[in-house]
């Protein structure tokens, strides 16, 4: 699930400022305590005319991300921080692994000749 994409088609609808041009401006904190994605604000004030706290609380109020993907969403500073469902995330990543006949297989390797004294 490409959540990026996810969460810069909700912004961009509430925006009205292209989707790739959203996706460009999300980026993953440095801090994970700040979230999975982070959408700064600063980037948009000068088009929109607010303080970048304005308008992460603005677009916070208006999203709907189904809380089945994104959890929760928080407003920190100047910046809109989105924290991604962890059982969804799980379920996801267990399903493929489940699904894939070739999971753990590497080609690492694959060809070459150790030499072991």
């Amino acid at each position: 699930m490409d959540f990026k994409n996810i969460i810069s088609k909700e912004i961009s609808k509430v925006t009205q400022i292209d989707n790739k041009e959203i996706e460009s401006y999300i980026e993953i904190p440095k801090d994970n305590g700040n979230g999975d994605y982070s959408l700064p604000c600063f980037k948009l004030a000068k088009n929109m005319k607010k303080s970048p706290q304005i308008i992460a609380n603005e677009i916070k109020e208006k999203l709907d991300i189904p809380e089945t993907i994104i959890e929760k969403v928080e407003v920190i500073g100047g910046y809109l921080n989105f924290y991604i469902n962890r059982k969804m995330l799980a379920k996801e990543v267990l399903e493929r692994v489940g699904t894939s006949d070739n999971y753990g297989e590497s080609k690492l390797g694959q060809g070459k000749t150790i030499l072991v004294e």
